[in-house]
């Protein structure tokens, strides 16, 4: 009995030892050499009034399309329109905005880097309807 539970600490510590040494490995058990940890969104949307150049996004719709590929981009305060989390390739960026015509474009290209992707900034100058 006293042997088993020996070995049962010996492996505690064993576990124990190895998840303290974790922290000290760095990202690089999670990112390349060099590379930090963090994700980097691929394409960035600003959308604006095409009269005014005030934010147009409030309540906005922005997609980015790549074959099947289909994602809604995460909205910041009715201007900054994220997504693409480290995806690289070549989009097709719609808007539709309340109060707005839907606006397009094609050919966004997002480029992989040596860590992350490149981002891609985009400005959507959106015009009202009846424009």
């Amino acid at each position: 009995m006293y042997r088993h539970a020996s070995r049962r600490c010996l492996l505690r510590r064993t576990v124990s030892l190895a998840l303290l040494a974790l922290p000290s490995l760095g990202c690089e058990i999670f990112a390349p050499s060099g590379c930090d940890a963090i994700i980097v969104f691929g394409l960035i949307v600003r959308v604006r009034s095409a009269q005014t150049g005030a934010p147009a996004g409030a309540g906005a719709v922005v997609t980015a399309t790549e074959g099947n590929y289909v994602e809604t981009l995460v909205g910041f305060d009715g201007l900054v329109f994220q997504g693409a989390q480290e995806r690289s390739g070549v989009y097709t960026i719609a808007v539709n905005a309340p109060g707005y015509q839907p606006w397009t474009m094609q050919n966004v290209e997002v480029e992989d880097g040596s860590c992350h992707v490149k981002p891609e900034t985009v400005d959507a100058s959106v015009l009202p309807v009846g424009n």
